[in-house]
């Protein structure tokens, strides 16, 4: 379940960021304290996300109804009305840009994403990314899931990651897994990053629970998933860095199945969806 406080800290600080003293576009006049509808309108096709974050918009303003025809992870297509609002006018405008923005973002991650997932041959697992806009992690990570992949960390605390750099200060990955493993929590995993084949044999000697495949080529992502299933097969596989979707077909033809797919690109380079918010009288 997403954390509610964090989620409405977060929304008053996105609200801040553009209402800061108020809206000048707003005047104290009856007019906009008019009761009124506001359509979600598409004007793309692809998968929503964000529906559920409408509510701790609006409730910073006035108390307003929201409907939606669509949940977050439907598909739809342009020209649908996805949902609608309906309050005192001012709320509408005051929330609508901010609001917008962040549905817009979301519902584009999640298209990403559904379309990289649907595409990938069977027994290939997508994962997502740390690679998140600075204060939208929760909330990009939540449309990569209801996009249909399956997350990777949220913060540095949620697994052991044992990267080149970690490699590089302590002098080796035996020399890394063994110092974390005196100081990390119990229940927290242990995922080294892996560049040739000798660093694969020596994490896989140590029994970790994740090895990632990181920036190799063909020929040896498969010698090292061999040597990891032969070694210690409780092990679980993930390969990274410059995966495609060709790619994995590709290396699924050469026998691979059964690895998680790291991709950051379904966040990094997805597109905004094209929604509209038109508001009408009731």
């Amino acid at each position: 379940m997403l954390n509610p406080i964090y989620i409405r800290e977060s929304v008053k600080r996105f609200l801040s960021e553009d209402l800061h003293f108020g809206d000048i576009s707003i005047p104290d006049v009856p007019q906009m304290k008019i009761p009124v509808r506001g359509e979600f309108i598409a004007k793309d096709e692809g998968v929503l996300a964000g529906s559920i974050f409408a509510s701790y918009f609006y409730d910073e303003i006035a108390p307003v109804d929201i409907h939606w025809y669509k949940e977050d992870g439907e598909s739809f297509r342009i020209g649908d009305v996805l949902g609608y609002v309906e309050g005192p006018a001012y709320a509408l405008l005051m929330v609508e840009r901010t609001y917008l923005n962040l549905l817009q973002r979301l519902s584009g991650i999640a298209t990403s994403a559904r379309r990289f997932v649907a595409s990938l041959p069977e027994g290939f697992t997508l994962l997502d990314t740390r690679k998140t806009t600075p204060g939208l992690r929760l909330f990009e990570k939540y449309a990569s899931w209801v996009g249909g992949s399956v997350n990777h960390r949220y913060t540095l605390m949620d697994a052991v990651m044992v990267k080149d750099n970690h490699i590089m200060v302590f002098g080796s990955i035996t020399g890394a897994v063994e110092a974390v493993r005196k100081t990390a929590p119990y229940t927290a995993k242990i995922e080294v990053e892996c560049e040739n084949v000798d660093m694969v044999l020596e994490a896989a000697g140590l029994g970790v629970d994740i090895i990632m495949l990181d920036n190799m080529n063909d020929d040896d992502i498969v010698k090292s998933i061999k040597i990891i299933r032969d070694i210690s097969p409780t092990t679980a596989i993930e390969i990274s860095g410059g995966i495609t979707v060709d790619r994995v077909k590709s290396l699924a033809e050469k026998g691979v199945l059964g690895v998680y797919v790291s991709s950051s690109s379904t966040i990094t380079k997805s597109t905004w969806l094209d929604i509209s918010f038109e508001v009408m009288k009731v």
